[in-house]
């Protein structure tokens, strides 16, 4: 699953500061934002959760996809996250012992 092409968001808080991208290797980037390591924007704003994302097959697709995320309201990107995590929970211990 580390491997898999995907769009994933990150959030500071619940309904805090939400940052969007996509990778090809979710467990090393989400360890590298936990870490500071890569993003300037989400170290100064301690955006470290991981709290949504979806594989996407190739990384084309996951581009694509977080264009289209990035083009919602916010209140649609907070609703997105609702659906399938409502209580923001962490999702990267999930993914580490996966």
């Amino acid at each position: 699953m580390t491997n898999e092409p995907c769009v994933y968001i990150l959030a500071n808080k619940h309904l805090g500061h939400l940052y969007i991208d996509a990778t090809d290797n979710l467990l090393k980037r989400t360890w590298e934002h936990k870490h500071n390591i890569g993003s300037r924007y989400t170290s100064r704003l301690k955006i470290h959760n991981l709290v949504y994302f979806e594989l996407t097959g190739s990384m084309l697709f996951a581009q694509k996809r977080k264009r289209q995320i990035a083009r919602l309201s916010r209140h649609q990107r907070i609703e997105l996250i609702n659906t399938s995590n409502p209580d923001w929970s962490d999702l990267y211990l999930g993914i580490l012992h996966a």
